[in-house]
Protein backbone atom coordinates (compact mmCIF):
# COMPACT_ATOMS: atom_id res chain seq x y z
CA UNK A 1 0.00 0.00 0.00
CA UNK A 2 3.04 2.34 0.31
CA UNK A 3 3.07 3.13 -3.41
CA UNK A 4 -0.61 4.14 -3.26
CA UNK A 5 -0.03 6.61 -0.43
CA UNK A 6 3.01 8.08 -2.25
CA UNK A 7 0.87 8.76 -5.32
CA UNK A 8 -1.83 10.46 -3.21
CA UNK A 9 0.78 12.64 -1.46
CA UNK A 10 2.32 13.74 -4.76
CA UNK A 11 -1.01 14.80 -6.27
CA UNK A 12 -2.10 16.59 -3.09
CA UNK A 13 1.13 18.63 -2.96
CA UNK A 14 0.91 19.44 -6.68
CA UNK A 15 -2.73 20.48 -6.33
CA UNK A 16 -1.95 22.84 -3.43
CA UNK A 17 0.30 24.88 -5.69
CA UNK A 18 -1.56 24.65 -9.00
CA UNK A 19 -5.04 23.28 -8.32
CA UNK A 20 -8.35 24.89 -9.23
CA UNK A 21 -11.84 24.61 -7.79
CA UNK A 22 -13.46 21.34 -8.82
CA UNK A 23 -16.85 22.96 -8.92
CA UNK A 24 -16.01 25.50 -11.69
CA UNK A 25 -17.96 24.70 -14.88
CA UNK A 26 -15.75 23.56 -17.72
CA UNK A 27 -16.12 21.76 -21.02
CA UNK A 28 -13.57 19.28 -19.64
CA UNK A 29 -15.75 18.35 -16.63
CA UNK A 30 -18.19 15.46 -17.25
CA UNK A 31 -21.78 16.20 -16.31
CA UNK A 32 -23.56 14.56 -13.41
CA UNK A 33 -25.90 11.68 -14.21
CA UNK A 34 -23.74 10.66 -17.18
CA UNK A 35 -22.48 7.21 -18.18
CA UNK A 36 -18.99 6.24 -19.30
CA UNK A 37 -17.21 3.13 -20.51
CA UNK A 38 -13.65 2.10 -20.97
CA UNK A 39 -11.15 -0.58 -21.87
CA UNK A 40 -8.00 -1.32 -19.87
CA UNK A 41 -4.82 -3.30 -20.12
CA UNK A 42 -4.12 -4.88 -16.72
CA UNK A 43 -1.13 -6.59 -15.13
CA UNK A 44 -1.95 -8.44 -11.91
CA UNK A 45 1.03 -9.39 -9.75
CA UNK A 46 -0.30 -12.00 -7.32
CA UNK A 47 1.65 -12.97 -4.21
CA UNK A 48 4.16 -15.77 -4.50
CA UNK A 49 3.21 -19.39 -3.97
CA UNK A 50 3.67 -20.39 -0.33
CA UNK A 51 4.66 -23.73 1.16
CA UNK A 52 3.66 -25.81 4.16
CA UNK A 53 6.73 -27.66 5.53
CA UNK A 54 9.03 -25.97 3.01
CA UNK A 55 12.45 -27.60 2.44
CA UNK A 56 15.40 -25.28 1.81
CA UNK A 57 15.79 -26.63 -1.73
CA UNK A 58 12.27 -25.48 -2.69
CA UNK A 59 11.28 -21.88 -3.53
CA UNK A 60 8.40 -20.12 -5.27
CA UNK A 61 8.55 -19.94 -9.05
CA UNK A 62 7.70 -17.10 -11.41
CA UNK A 63 4.51 -15.08 -11.21
CA UNK A 64 2.00 -14.82 -14.05
CA UNK A 65 2.50 -11.24 -15.29
CA UNK A 66 0.89 -11.40 -18.72
CA UNK A 67 -1.17 -8.28 -19.58
CA UNK A 68 -4.90 -8.93 -19.89
CA UNK A 69 -7.75 -6.77 -21.26
CA UNK A 70 -10.60 -5.54 -19.06
CA UNK A 71 -13.91 -3.75 -19.59
CA UNK A 72 -15.28 -1.01 -17.30
CA UNK A 73 -18.63 0.80 -17.21
CA UNK A 74 -19.53 3.62 -14.84
CA UNK A 75 -22.11 6.20 -13.80
CA UNK A 76 -21.30 9.68 -12.53
CA UNK A 77 -23.50 10.14 -9.45
CA UNK A 78 -22.14 13.54 -8.36
CA UNK A 79 -19.38 15.97 -9.36
CA UNK A 80 -16.77 13.88 -7.54
CA UNK A 81 -18.43 10.49 -7.05
CA UNK A 82 -18.75 7.65 -9.57
CA UNK A 83 -20.02 4.08 -9.36
CA UNK A 84 -18.29 1.46 -11.54
CA UNK A 85 -18.51 -2.17 -12.53
CA UNK A 86 -15.80 -4.07 -14.38
CA UNK A 87 -14.84 -7.45 -15.81
CA UNK A 88 -11.26 -8.58 -15.25
CA UNK A 89 -9.18 -11.74 -15.76
CA UNK A 90 -6.86 -12.54 -12.84
CA UNK A 91 -4.12 -15.06 -13.72
CA UNK A 92 -3.32 -17.07 -10.58
CA UNK A 93 -0.13 -19.15 -10.68
CA UNK A 94 0.97 -22.02 -8.44
CA UNK A 95 4.66 -22.57 -9.14
CA UNK A 96 7.88 -23.88 -7.66
CA UNK A 97 11.60 -24.08 -8.32
CA UNK A 98 13.62 -26.98 -6.96
CA UNK A 99 17.41 -26.74 -6.92
CA UNK A 100 19.83 -29.11 -5.20
CA UNK A 101 23.29 -30.12 -6.37
CA UNK A 102 22.90 -30.75 -10.12
CA UNK A 103 19.13 -31.25 -10.05
CA UNK A 104 16.81 -28.45 -11.20
CA UNK A 105 13.05 -28.81 -11.54
CA UNK A 106 10.42 -26.13 -12.12
CA UNK A 107 6.71 -26.10 -12.90
CA UNK A 108 4.02 -23.42 -13.04
CA UNK A 109 0.27 -24.02 -13.27
CA UNK A 110 -1.87 -20.96 -14.16
CA UNK A 111 -5.63 -20.57 -14.15
CA UNK A 112 -7.64 -17.41 -14.85
CA UNK A 113 -10.25 -16.18 -12.40
CA UNK A 114 -12.95 -13.89 -13.82
CA UNK A 115 -13.36 -11.00 -11.38
CA UNK A 116 -16.43 -8.71 -11.50
CA UNK A 117 -16.02 -5.84 -9.00
CA UNK A 118 -18.46 -3.10 -8.07
CA UNK A 119 -16.62 -0.04 -6.76
CA UNK A 120 -17.01 3.57 -5.74
CA UNK A 121 -14.61 6.18 -7.15
CA UNK A 122 -14.19 9.53 -5.34
CA UNK A 123 -12.10 12.34 -6.83
CA UNK A 124 -9.96 14.05 -4.19
CA UNK A 125 -7.76 16.28 -6.38
CA UNK A 126 -8.47 18.23 -9.59
CA UNK A 127 -5.90 20.25 -11.55
CA UNK A 128 -7.19 22.49 -14.31
CA UNK A 129 -10.15 20.17 -14.97
CA UNK A 130 -7.98 17.91 -17.14
CA UNK A 131 -5.84 16.18 -14.53
CA UNK A 132 -7.12 14.54 -11.35
CA UNK A 133 -6.62 11.91 -8.70
CA UNK A 134 -9.28 9.64 -7.22
CA UNK A 135 -9.45 6.97 -4.53
CA UNK A 136 -11.52 3.86 -5.05
CA UNK A 137 -12.75 0.86 -3.11
CA UNK A 138 -15.05 -2.07 -3.70
CA UNK A 139 -15.14 -5.77 -4.38
CA UNK A 140 -17.01 -8.61 -5.96
CA UNK A 141 -16.96 -12.29 -6.88
CA UNK A 142 -14.15 -14.09 -8.68
CA UNK A 143 -14.75 -17.48 -10.26
CA UNK A 144 -13.08 -20.03 -12.53
CA UNK A 145 -13.88 -23.27 -14.33
CA UNK A 146 -12.50 -26.23 -12.36
CA UNK A 147 -13.10 -28.82 -15.07
CA UNK A 148 -9.80 -30.27 -16.38
CA UNK A 149 -8.59 -28.85 -19.67
CA UNK A 150 -7.72 -31.02 -22.68
CA UNK A 151 -4.02 -30.10 -22.60
CA UNK A 152 -3.10 -28.61 -19.20
CA UNK A 153 -3.89 -30.09 -15.78
CA UNK A 154 -2.49 -29.39 -12.31
CA UNK A 155 -2.41 -33.16 -11.67
CA UNK A 156 0.53 -34.85 -13.35
CA UNK A 157 3.82 -36.67 -12.95
CA UNK A 158 6.92 -35.49 -14.80
CA UNK A 159 10.05 -37.60 -15.28
CA UNK A 160 13.41 -36.21 -16.40
CA UNK A 161 16.53 -38.25 -17.14
CA UNK A 162 19.98 -36.68 -17.02
CA UNK A 163 23.29 -38.12 -18.15
CA UNK A 164 26.16 -37.87 -15.67
CA UNK A 165 29.75 -37.11 -16.77
CA UNK A 166 30.68 -40.78 -16.35
CA UNK A 167 27.93 -41.84 -18.77
CA UNK A 168 25.48 -43.13 -16.18
CA UNK A 169 21.97 -41.67 -15.90
CA UNK A 170 19.92 -40.22 -13.07
CA UNK A 171 16.13 -39.99 -12.94
CA UNK A 172 14.17 -37.18 -11.29
CA UNK A 173 10.43 -37.48 -10.68
CA UNK A 174 7.97 -34.75 -9.64
CA UNK A 175 4.31 -35.46 -8.87
CA UNK A 176 1.56 -32.86 -8.32
CA UNK A 177 -1.91 -33.52 -6.99
CA UNK A 178 -4.54 -30.88 -6.20
CA UNK A 179 -5.87 -31.33 -2.67
CA UNK A 180 -8.17 -28.27 -2.60
CA UNK A 181 -9.31 -25.73 -5.19
CA UNK A 182 -12.00 -23.06 -5.04
CA UNK A 183 -14.20 -22.36 -8.00
CA UNK A 184 -15.25 -18.99 -6.56
CA UNK A 185 -14.37 -16.57 -3.80
CA UNK A 186 -14.95 -12.98 -2.70
CA UNK A 187 -12.32 -10.37 -3.58
CA UNK A 188 -11.97 -6.86 -2.18
CA UNK A 189 -9.94 -3.93 -3.50
CA UNK A 190 -8.72 -0.42 -2.69
CA UNK A 191 -6.52 1.89 -4.69
CA UNK A 192 -5.92 5.16 -6.51
CA UNK A 193 -6.48 6.39 -10.04
CA UNK A 194 -4.96 9.28 -11.92
CA UNK A 195 -6.77 10.60 -15.00
CA UNK A 196 -5.96 12.99 -17.82
CA UNK A 197 -8.52 14.25 -20.35
CA UNK A 198 -6.97 14.04 -23.81
CA UNK A 199 -9.96 15.78 -25.35
CA UNK A 200 -13.36 16.54 -23.79
CA UNK A 201 -15.10 13.25 -22.87
CA UNK A 202 -12.01 11.11 -23.61
CA UNK A 203 -9.65 10.37 -20.69
CA UNK A 204 -6.53 8.33 -20.11
CA UNK A 205 -6.54 6.58 -16.70
CA UNK A 206 -3.76 4.95 -14.69
CA UNK A 207 -5.07 2.81 -11.82
CA UNK A 208 -3.19 0.96 -9.07
CA UNK A 209 -5.25 -1.34 -6.82
CA UNK A 210 -4.51 -3.69 -3.95
CA UNK A 211 -6.62 -6.85 -4.29
CA UNK A 212 -7.15 -9.44 -1.57
CA UNK A 213 -9.44 -12.34 -0.77
CA UNK A 214 -10.30 -13.43 2.78
CA UNK A 215 -9.75 -17.03 1.59
CA UNK A 216 -6.31 -18.17 2.74
CA UNK A 217 -5.68 -20.21 -0.44
CA UNK A 218 -7.65 -20.69 -3.67
CA UNK A 219 -5.61 -23.76 -4.61
CA UNK A 220 -3.51 -26.29 -2.65
CA UNK A 221 -1.24 -28.72 -4.49
CA UNK A 222 0.63 -31.62 -2.91
CA UNK A 223 4.12 -31.86 -4.39
CA UNK A 224 6.40 -34.89 -4.18
CA UNK A 225 9.92 -34.85 -5.63
CA UNK A 226 12.22 -37.87 -5.89
CA UNK A 227 15.83 -37.66 -7.01
CA UNK A 228 18.78 -40.00 -6.42
CA UNK A 229 19.92 -37.76 -3.54
CA UNK A 230 16.63 -36.42 -2.16
CA UNK A 231 13.01 -37.17 -1.37
CA UNK A 232 10.66 -34.40 -0.27
CA UNK A 233 6.96 -33.72 0.10
CA UNK A 234 5.39 -30.30 0.54
CA UNK A 235 2.05 -28.57 0.07
CA UNK A 236 1.91 -25.47 -2.15
CA UNK A 237 -0.73 -22.89 -1.22
CA UNK A 238 -1.98 -20.08 -3.46
CA UNK A 239 -3.27 -16.88 -1.83
CA UNK A 240 -5.22 -14.43 -3.97
CA UNK A 241 -3.57 -11.19 -2.91
CA UNK A 242 -1.61 -8.78 -5.05
CA UNK A 243 -1.27 -5.50 -6.95
CA UNK A 244 -3.22 -4.79 -10.14
CA UNK A 245 -1.86 -2.00 -12.37
CA UNK A 246 -3.91 -0.89 -15.35
CA UNK A 247 -3.80 1.71 -18.11
CA UNK A 248 -7.12 2.51 -19.73
CA UNK A 249 -9.02 4.78 -22.09
CA UNK A 250 -12.46 5.98 -20.88
CA UNK A 251 -15.17 7.78 -22.85
CA UNK A 252 -18.05 9.72 -21.26
CA UNK A 253 -21.36 9.60 -23.13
Amino acid sequence: MKIIWNIILFFCCFSTAYGQDLGTPSRWTPKKNSFYGGIEGVIFANNNTQFIAQPTSLTAGDKALEPAPALVAGYRIASRLNAEVGVYALPIATSYLYAREDDYLATSYISNYIYIPLRGVFQIVGIGHRLGLSVLAGGGPAFTDLSPGPYVSPNFTSVSIKTNPDGSTRTNTATQRVTQERGSCAVFEAGVRGHFFIIPRLALNLTVRQLWSPVSSVRDIRLTIDTPSDHLTATMTTPLRGIATSLGVYYTF
